[in-house]
């Protein structure tokens, strides 16, 4: 019996995959789950689990930097993500696996078997592989995880933020506005100085703006 540790930040995403193991696949038992990336990494030192089930894009650690916190790494990587996009391309490119949501059965059958064949195998090195060109990637770029997709600008592109409520627009140097699901707090953005525009409705015919500085990390 191979143990499993589900890590999302959708308790709906953690259901709807252990449906599909308890249903499809009989060898798998989930032995910890949690919507809080820094409690997944807890779990997966605590735990060692054969197999890690981990959503790419998550508030305040993201599914790159929760590898990089772990000391514990010998264990079959799955990620699951709802974007076919940059990622995943890195993804492929460095041998690994992931689900695109809604997760198919057949598609989970095929990752659990892989994951069975390598299992006497680390794959820590495709793992540093991949981090270090997620790692170039974010030194020049940010993504921005909006309603349907996550957009990958260039640092150098972007010119202001607004808030809205609990969103974000960004700006950029194209003229073009992109709504970013997120509030302007938990956008964390490693780049150079900008000015952030941050606009607080007063009532529905006046607005405020005050402009911050975020000093270079």
């Amino acid at each position: 019996m191979l143990r499993a540790i589900i890590i999302d930040d959708e308790k709906k995403g953690i259901n709807s995959l252990k449906l599909l193991l308890e249903k499809y696949i009989k060898d798998v038992k989930v032995v910890a789950e949690t919507t809080d990336p820094v409690e997944g990494v807890k779990l997966i030192e605590d735990y060692r689990p054969e197999i890690v089930f981990l959503d790419i894009q998550m508030p305040n650690l993201n599914g790159f930097e929760l590898l990089e916190r772990l000391t514990y790494r010998n264990f079959n990587l799955i990620f699951t993500t709802a974007h076919q996009d940059f990622p995943v391309k890195a993804i492929k490119n460095n041998a690994l696996d992931y689900l695109l949501k809604p997760i198919d059965h057949e598609d989970l059958e095929k990752a659990i078997e892989r994951a069975k064949k390598k299992s006497d195998t680390n794959q820590w090195d495709n793992y540093k592989s991949l981090l270090e060109q997620m790692n170039a990637s974010r030194s020049s770029k940010i993504s921005l995880p909006g309603r349907d997709k996550v957009e990958y600008v260039n640092i150098s592109d972007s010119i202001r933020l607004e808030s809205d409520s609990n969103y974000t627009y960004v700006f950029t140097t194209g003229a073009d506005k992109i709504l970013v699901s997120k509030t302007i707090g938990d956008l964390r953005i490693n780049c150079v100085p900008m000015i952030i525009i941050l606009c607080v409705c007063i009532n529905l015919i006046s607005l405020i703006c005050v402009s911050l500085k975020i000093s270079e990390r």
